[in-house]
């Protein structure tokens, strides 16, 4: 430092520059090393697998391919979606594909002058999802509510839900790019 000095330079300008440049390279170089230190902590944790279909904030899709900095999902309009994997530590994971069942509720309107009919419709379905062998009867039974009221109209919820069928790794057909 004393020698350039010696010839001139301004060393307090060098330094000045060179931390500027650094940090400007800092910035630039986050979303890059932020991408590339999540895929290294998801090759390892493995969250999800190629072949699950997940939902992480509004992405909702199926892994097609997991890079070092992105993961390649496919949505059910079969577009592709390319995911920086920062995204995904930012993030709740639902791994859809691996849930044993599905929550489904279904409101269904009735007329006022048909509300006499509602014991008999509920009892309808409650046989009904009872009968099916797609739906899931363990702690959660289906049930049946009259849930709103209005002056001309009145609503029933019914809640049951339906037993995923989770095909064997073996049996994912992986579309390619």
């Amino acid at each position: 430092m004393a020698l350039t000095e010696a010839c001139g330079v301004a060393v307090q300008s060098i330094i000045t520059v060179g931390g500027i440049g650094g940090v400007a390279t800092a910035f630039a170089a986050r979303d890059i090393l932020g991408n590339m230190f999540s895929g290294l902590s998801m090759q390892f944790s493995k969250p999800f697998s190629i072949g699950d279909t997940i939902k992480a904030g509004s992405i909702e899709g199926q892994v097609v391919e997991m890079g070092l900095i992105t993961t390649l999902l496919r949505t059910s309009e079969k577009f592709p979606v390319i995911v920086p994997h920062s995204f995904f530590t930012s993030q709740v994971i639902v791994i859809e594909s691996r849930a044993k069942y599905r929550a489904i509720i279904t409101i269904i309107r009735l007329l006022i002058v048909d509300l006499s009919k509602i014991p008999r419709i509920s009892d309808d379905l409650k046989s009904m999802l009872r009968s099916n062998a797609k739906v899931f009867l363990g702690k959660d039974i289906p049930y049946r509510v009259l849930s709103r009221r209005e002056s001309s109209y009145a609503e029933l919820t019914v809640r049951y839900n339906l037993k995923h069928m989770v095909p064997h790794s073996s049996e994912y057909v992986i579309p390619f790019c």
